[in-house]
């Protein structure tokens, strides 16, 4: 029994007569014929008998009736879920991200959704957390990463990666070798920073407004490659989770240091977006992404053993 075969079933059954079912098959009517008496020698049963009326069903074709029917419903649903998964593989992705994101970990998700889907065009968005979720809120853009959460109810925020914040020095620092610093040791040494008017800065300087201690902004740019530059060089300390600098750790350029009595909130990593705006191009990055990052939780496991084995 093969699906030709319960498809011209169904074209007689509908057409009342093996001629009009050939025309409607675009078939020969012995095709038609031939098919039909093929399937009734699989069943060892007659389907359809002839009348006055014309072809009409046996006991047997009322009985085979209903599984035919779901047979063909059954191969209509997968024809449509393949067409759908080809129209999820190819089209325009539009993301949007901060530029600390832009230069370090959206190259990353790419390469990988890139190499899964190369029929996809994508468009990366540049712009401040705030202008990103202005966006999404407006229906200007689908689909962001961000690092931060606000509340608005309209849109939904979605945490798939978190991290402790930990003192991030070049590998020449003084405090480079220690297995764990203090605030005082932090705030004695030179910051690196975002500007002032980043939400990053703003929750640094609030942390440390409440702990009452003094610290000192020496180099400051919103630009992360320079910020890079600078903690490389030995220019000062930043602060951040190991996410930023998971290519400057792995080459051993820089370490990540737990602090002690850490006083910070834990750096995060949003999806972004309105549930009724998605795509499912949209939801195909977002399952990718989410997976992605969970590898990245392992690596970044990894890492801290290393660093604690002393074997980075």
């Amino acid at each position: 029994m093969i699906m030709d075969q319960i498809i011209t079933f169904l074209g007689v059954y509908h057409a009342g007569s093996y001629q009009k079912a050939a025309e409607q098959l675009y078939l020969p009517q012995s095709t038609v014929s031939t098919r039909i008496k093929q399937l009734e020698r699989d069943l060892n049963k007659t389907l359809f008998i002839r009348s006055r009326t014309g072809i009409q069903l046996t006991e047997e074709g009322h009985t085979f009736l209903p599984y035919a029917q779901r047979a063909a419903t059954s191969l209509e649903e997968g024809r449509l879920a393949v067409e759908q998964l080809n129209r999820q593989q190819s089209g325009k992705l539009t993301l949007g991200c901060n530029n600390s994101f832009a230069c370090s970990l959206i190259p990353h998700l790419l390469a990988k959704f890139n190499a899964d889907y190369p029929d996809v065009s994508i468009h990366v968005l540049g712009c401040p957390t705030r202008e990103q979720i202005r966006k999404i809120n407006y229906n200007e853009l689908r689909l962001g990463i961000s690092r931060y959460a606000v509340n608005i109810p309209s849109l939904t925020f979605v945490n798939i990666f978190q991290e402790e914040i930990r003192l991030i020095v070049s590998r020449n620092h003084p405090l480079a070798k220690r297995k764990v610093v203090t605030i005082e040791q932090i705030t004695a040494e030179p910051f690196i920073s975002y500007e002032l008017d980043t939400l990053y800065r703003k929750n640094l300087e609030m942390t440390l407004g409440h702990l009452n201690v003094t610290h000192e902004i020496k180099y400051e740019s919103n630009n992360l490659p320079l910020l890079k530059y600078w903690i490389k060089d030995g220019c000062g300390v930043f602060l951040s989770g190991e996410l930023l600098f998971r290519q400057e750790l792995l080459q051993q350029e820089v370490v990540a240091i737990p602090i002690e009595v850490n006083p910070f909130p834990t750096d995060k990593v949003f999806l972004v977006y309105k549930k009724d705006n998605l795509n499912s191009l949209d939801t195909l990055f977002m399952q990718h992404t989410t997976h992605t990052m969970q590898s990245m939780e392992n690596l970044r496991d990894d890492l801290t053993g290393m660093y604690q084995a002393g074997t980075i």
